[in-house]
């Protein structure tokens, strides 16, 4: 994650995902976060945006742990 959005380590974590999809899209992160917190697995196309502000497409697959977290993983599909 942090090679392909260009942060470091420091500067990503503990930060949430709304500060990097597109701004279009921040209601379906809020919605996408719903269904995850009711027991969806979700697999999903987004654009992410990079420190530099460029975009990049993943391809993000996400679920709830047992704590309440979110869980997801995003692969590089440009």
């Amino acid at each position: 994650g942090c090679r392909m959005l260009g942060y470091a380590r420091e500067e990503l974590v503990g930060r949430p995902l709304t500060e990097f999809v597109a701004p279009g899209d921040v209601q379906r992160q809020a919605a996408l976060a719903r269904r995850l917190h009711e027991g969806a697995v979700e697999v999903a196309e987004w654009r992410l945006r990079r420190k530099d502000g460029s975009y990049v497409a993943v391809e993000l697959s996400g679920s709830a742990l047992p704590d309440g977290r979110l869980l997801a993983f995003a692969r590089d599909i440009t």
